[in-house]
């Protein structure tokens, strides 16, 4: 429950302190005189959007503080969150506004972003005014009431449903990205398995490039090399005092010697051998000399070898001895291609995998909803006979989605007939604003039993209702607070002849100043109160004993 609020520089209020109580707490007071700037105050406690403006004319910050008693199943899911329990069990919300525009947030004593506090709110208080009457229009807000009728079996079912729903986008999502690049792949695919192909089919050699270019240079200069060939030839083996002969002849001297001495026969064997090798050098020579014959179609078909190999490497920017790596790595990418679309493959089964799963899902959820919704419909007529809507028709139209959504395949659409004769038609568009105030009303009258909410805040419920119409809703916001604390901002003397706590707002002006005040009603006050909203400013006689009579006439 809502304990205390202390409000700081917002609007007309300078400071107030207010302590609620359990059971109905009610707020009245003349128009203008402030009783908004208290749900404005509240409201910022529970995260909505603070704007600088707010603050006192003056002054260079505004701040408001609330004290919360959270029970059992809010403090289960507050430690959830990080927020410890203490000693007390009390839960301290603090938010400051300065003219700058800074807002500053904690919770018992800890800095917290704006979104810790609207989850924590949530938790809390459930507020409505007049601009919340208008989210029970909402599909969305009215799916969210049917499903909370629902209970635990469809909140685990909702829970799983969304997991597989998240799962299922996600995966439609890399679908989606993996198919945008499908084309792409295709391309890179065939231009890789080409790219292979083509230097396969040259098939480079390790060595071959400087082997290619040593022969063509031997080809180019075949003139000199035959010709100096031939010199060597010629002095080598051929000519009329050639190298062979001439060692011959020495060998030939050195073998008549060797009977005189064994030196001799030293000299005349190593001889031998060097005429041996000159010999086989002359051979060497001799071939060279016959391969080394001009050949202009080698040299042509050899410069073209280099050329092919050469372009080669240009294409695809790598030295010679990287062209042979070169299919190995493309391989390599080409197997990552070809696993990118096995994987696009397998996505697009889990994705009919996942579609089939939230299908049946989807079933289950929305035949809890037909069922829950029959049962809906009639806890809300009921209420809604109470508050003085006798002929009320109302029902919950269900139409099936074209594509599965986040919360399954249901959309409904809340549709009543306010009075006897008349069509069901789209509550938004037939329901005035007192009905909506009333239905909200209702709603909230049984939905108390399955929200875990402690604190039920309504501004300004009577909107558009008064006499028989305003007492069944005092009565029904008497019947909320028996159950949960109840907090009504209203100008209905009616609901405030059944506070447990009645609050005055009043505002006092100066020439040069304007103050707001919270005071806290006793039954003197509570009469006074009661008999200037039924007559005016100066209530008679009269109105004060009517006043009298709808405070203690049914004690």
């Amino acid at each position: 429950m809502l304990a205390q609020i202390s409000i700081n520089n917002i609007a007309v209020v300078k400071h107030a302190d207010i302590e609620f109580f359990d059971g109905l707490n009610v707020i009245t007071g003349e128009t203008g005189a402030g009783k908004s700037v208290i749900i404005g105050a509240i409201r910022l406690i529970l995260g909505e959007k603070a704007n600088k403006n707010i603050i006192r004319t003056g002054e260079e910050k505004a701040d408001v503080t609330a004290i919360f008693y959270p029970d059992e199943n809010a403090w289960r899911e507050l430690e959830e969150r990080g927020i410890q329990r203490t000693e007390d069990d009390t839960l301290l919300i603090f938010r400051e506004i300065a003219a700058s525009g800074r807002s500053v947030c904690r919770i018992n004593g800890v800095i917290c972003q704006i979104s810790m506090l609207k989850e924590v709110a949530e938790l809390l208080v459930n507020i409505h005014g007049q601009q919340d009457t208008g989210l029970l229009s909402l599909e969305s807000r009215q799916l969210e009431i049917l499903d909370g009728r629902a209970g635990e079996e469809i909140k685990s079912k909702l829970l799983e449903y969304g997991k597989l729903y998240s799962d299922y986008k996600e995966n439609e999502k890399m679908i989606e990205d993996l198919s945008a690049s499908e084309e792409k792949r295709q391309y890179e695919t065939e231009l890789l398995q080409f790219q292979i192909n083509e230097i396969e089919m040259l098939a480079v050699g390790e060595n071959e490039v400087q082997e290619l270019e040593e022969r063509i240079n031997e080809l180019k200069n075949s003139e000199i090399i035959i010709k100096k060939l031939k010199e060597s030839v010629r002095i080598l083996s051929e000519g009329d005092f050639n190298a062979r002969d001439l060692l011959r002849d020495a060998s030939y001297q050195l073998q008549q010697l060797k009977d005189l001495s064994a030196r001799f026969e030293t000299l005349s064997e190593q001889l031998d051998e060097v005429t041996y090798r000159l010999e086989d050098v002359a051979a060497a020579v001799s071939s060279q000399l016959y391969e080394s014959e001009a050949n202009p179609a080698e040299l042509e078909s050899l410069a073209d070898r280099l050329y092919a190999i050469k372009s080669m490497c240009n294409k695809y920017k790598c030295k010679p001895h990287e062209l042979a790596l070169f299919p190995e790595k493309a391989r390599a990418k080409l197997e990552e291609l070809v696993s990118g679309s096995e994987k696009l493959d397998k996505l697009k089964q889990e994705k009919v995998q996942l579609f089939d799963k939230l299908g049946l899902l989807a079933k289950e959820i929305s035949d809890l909803r037909h069922k829950t919704a029959e049962v809906f419909e009639k806890e809300l007529v009921a209420e809604l006979v109470e508050l003085n809507m006798p002929k009320l028709k109302f029902k919950i139209a269900f139409e099936e989605t074209e594509n599965l959504t986040r919360v399954g395949k249901d959309k409904i659409e809340f549709l009543i007939s306010p009075n006897a004769g008349e069509d069901l038609k789209p509550m938004a568009k037939v329901a005035s604003g007192g009905e909506m105030s009333r239905i909200m009303l209702g709603v909230k009258s049984f939905t108390t039993s399955f929200e875990n909410t402690k604190t039920y805040i309504f501004d300004e419920i009577d909107t558009g209702i008064s006499g028989v119409t305003a007492q069944k809703v005092a009565e029904k916001l008497k019947k909320i607070s028996l159950k949960d604390q109840t907090l009504v901002i209203t100008h209905s003397a009616h609901i405030a002849a059944k506070a447990d706590s009645h609050f005055l707002i009043e505002k006092n002006m100066t020439d040069s100043d304007t103050q707001t005040k919270v005071i806290l009603l006793d039954d003197k006050g509570k009469i006074a109160e009661i008999a200037r909203i039924n007559a005016g400013a100066v209530p008679s006689k009269t109105a004060i004993a009517q006043a009298e009579e709808m405070l203690f006439g049914e004690a």
